[in-house]
């Protein structure tokens, strides 16, 4: 199955001077999403989850750096770039999973 995962960065918390007209929330500008898509075999193993991004090249995905990569990698997660302006899944990103 696919789902879209919408994220953004920020709290929603904001600090205006007392008396504002208009205050700006922080994350609420543009949003963010990826598809992920989650499958099960016929003998019920769980396969490895597939997180669409985005973007034409690898500087769309998660760095390497980013919290809980590590743990992502090692439950063999699968991160790729969507290769067009959208994150959606495509011919190209199923054959890769």
């Amino acid at each position: 199955d696919q789902t879209q995962l919408v994220y953004a960065p920020g709290n929603r918390m904001t600090w205006a001077q007392t008396g504002s007209k208009q205050v700006a929330v922080v994350g609420m500008d543009e949003k963010q999403a990826f598809t992920l898509l989650v499958s099960v075999a016929a003998d019920g193993t769980i396969l490895p989850f597939q997180a669409i991004f985005q973007g034409k090249t690898k500087l769309s995905l998660p760095a390497t750096s980013s919290p809980n990569y590590d743990n992502a990698m090692k439950a063999r997660f699968k991160f790729e770039f969507s290769g067009t302006k959208t994150y959606w899944s495509n011919q190209e990103t199923m054959r890769a999973f």
